[in-house]
């Protein structure tokens, strides 16, 4: 990530006051928020995940509060949230969500989330790092593609309507 963060930085796109900080130390109410806000369909019992991660650091929590990564501006808000999970029993850490607020999308915000994710991942031991994107999600399929991430696979997914039918 650092050749795509680096280039960034020097033409003076990440704002001087940004702040990476791990979960423990954000606003997890605008976390919550933020990506209850902008997520389609945000991880199922995210408040539960959330307050279990606080509490309890472990391989088993559902999300890791260490490696997670908040990116908030200088008056304090939250710019983008990446949440990642220690897979249990592998050395690998698999991002459960990531989102940007849309007056930061396709500049800094991602690329600096992707680049702290890894960053922390790698100091603390970890070997791999897993995520997963939609095809519309540009940014981040160039980011991986530039970093020199491998594609795992393709999937498909489909979603139906269903209306309710009266009784």
């Amino acid at each position: 990530m650092g050749p795509v963060v680096e280039p960034l930085r020097r033409a003076g796109r990440i704002p001087a006051d940004l702040a990476m900080i791990d979960l423990t130390e954000a606003n997890v109410e605008q976390v919550k928020w933020l990506i209850a806000e902008q997520m389609d369909a945000p991880p199922p019992r995210m408040d539960q995940m959330l307050a279990r991660a606080l509490a309890e650091p472990s391989e088993s929590a559902p999300v890791d509060r260490e490696r997670s990564r908040v990116l908030v501006t200088g008056d304090s808000t939250v710019a983008g949230v990446l949440l990642t999970r220690q897979v249990p029993g592998e050395n690998v850490s698999e991002v459960v969500c990531n989102v940007v607020d849309p007056r930061w999308r396709g500049g800094w915000a991602n690329p600096m989330l992707l680049h702290g994710f890894t960053a922390k991942s790698l100091e603390q031991g970890c070997t791999r790092m897993r995520f997963d994107c939609d095809e519309d999600v540009r940014d981040t399929i160039r980011l991986a593609r530039r970093s020199g991430a491998d594609r795992l696979r393709t999937e498909s997914r489909f979603a139906y309507a269903t209306a309710a039918t009266p009784t």
